[in-house]
């Protein structure tokens, strides 16, 4: 660090230290990033695959992504005891065989934009959004998510908190490898390093001038695909990204994973949309899709009694699956229709809703487009859409829009 750099330490989150959720924070970036990368209409599939102890890269050859992080790692000055606990229990990780999970996204576009970018704002980048920036975003507004911040799951979820990402993008006939650790402002042999520490390929630039670049298959062809075998990575051909997440957290497990990925996404894989592959060592590989999601519910394992929720246990999953299911098929004709009600208009008036309370605590199905008038954020225009809502006196109401507007 130049001596007129400003300390800091993450701010994303604790690191090094316990926190609840990971499982439920890691399928939520992860899949809501590869449907934003959706390619062309394709059904998203992401593959969640856990190497056990059995898999573990062994000490030997770990040591080609983390024996410099070691000491870094070992500067950590910590924040309190407890940190300083979780550094020495990181450190000896490194002098064990490395376990690891991966996520791999296909069917979408890959890590897209130029990787020699680093200006402040690079809209559409999202190789820049994904291992240069910190709190700014390249998505658009209506995106589903954003690289900003969530990201950091990736690094939350290990227990060095370190990350590598392969990406291979769609046209292009190579491979790029990149990562990053993130520990806090330490010194090193008299020498302050910033919290950030890059995984890039070597060059003989000067510290001042030096731009973290991807390792690239076509100039280091037997590190990248060394890489991809020791990580059993399917991103020789295929366009998408590949997370590696090394020493990955022992909270997160093949069934809290499952979990996660019905409670949160059971609506696009319903849709047909998004299909979940979660691999791990002596249990049966698990594939949730919308043939397979019904039968997924009755095998996920419950939650403990103080993360449990009456609307998260298999029966209230179910029934959300069963109405979800029923919605997405459901025909223009067999909607309610009604204008959103407004202070000079109550078109609720026009409703039988006595016939309808009986008809929803009878437990039968409804469904209703709101009719109404919007203007887009771009323009002055103003144009019709609806808002699709369809529930049951046996479970909660789902929303959707057709559009992506500002209801004015």
């Amino acid at each position: 660090m130049a001596p007129s750099e400003i300390n800091q330490n993450p701010f994303q989150g604790e690191f090094f230290t316990v926190a609840s959720d990971f499982s439920e924070r890691l399928v939520r970036e992860s899949l809501q990033n590869s449907l934003d990368a959706r390619r062309d209409g394709e059904q998203v599939r992401v593959r969640f695959t856990f190497s056990g102890e059995n898999g573990a890269l062994p000490v030997e050859a770990a040591a080609a992504y983390v024996d410099q992080l070691a000491p870094h790692i070992q500067a950590d000055p910590g924040a309190d005891a407890a940190e300083r606990e979780a550094i020495d229990e990181a450190l000896g990780l490194l002098d064990a065989p490395m376990t690891w999970l991966t996520v791999e996204d296909f069917g979408t576009s890959g890590l897209a934009g130029d990787t020699e970018a680093n200006d402040p704002n690079e809209p559409g980048n999202h190789f820049w959004g994904f291992f240069r920036s910190v709190g700014i975003s390249p998505k658009g507004e209506d995106a589903g998510g954003s690289w900003g911040l969530g990201k950091w799951v990736f690094p939350d979820a290990s227990m060095v908190n370190a990350y590598l990402g392969a990406t291979r993008r769609t046209n292009e006939d190579r491979t790029l490898l990149m990562g990053m650790a993130v520990l806090r402002t330490h010194t090193l042999d008299g020498a302050k390093h910033p919290l950030y520490g890059q995984f890039a390929a070597e060059t003989d630039t000067g510290d001042d001038d030096w731009l973290p670049l991807p390792i690239d298959s076509r100039d280091d062809q037997d590190f990248v695909l060394q890489t991809l075998m020791d990580f059993d990575l399917d991103r020789l051909d295929q366009p998408g990204l590949s997370v590696v997440i090394p020493y990955p957290r022992t909270e997160l497990t093949a069934g809290s994973i499952a979990r996660a990925v019905i409670t949160q996404y059971f609506l696009p894989i319903v849709r047909g949309d998004l299909t979940v592959e979660i691999r791990a060592p002596g249990e049966r590989e698990r594939v949730i899709s919308t043939s397979t999601i019904a039968q997924e519910v009755v095998d996920i394992p419950k939650p403990s009694e103080e993360d449990a929720h009456d609307e998260e246990s298999p029966d209230s999953l179910a029934g959300v699956i069963r109405l979800a299911q029923w919605a997405i098929q459901v025909d223009d004709d067999s909607h309610i229709k009604l204008g959103v009600p407004t202070r000079s208009n109550d078109t609720l008036e026009l409703l039988d809703l006595e016939a309808l309370q009986e008809r929803y605590e009878r437990g039968d199905r409804l469904a209703f487009s709101l009719e109404t008038q919007v203007r887009r954020r771009s323009t002055s225009e103003r144009t019709s859409t609806s808002f699709r809502c369809t529930s049951s006196g046996l479970t909660a109401c789902r929303v959707d829009t057709t559009t992506s507007c500002e209801v004015t």
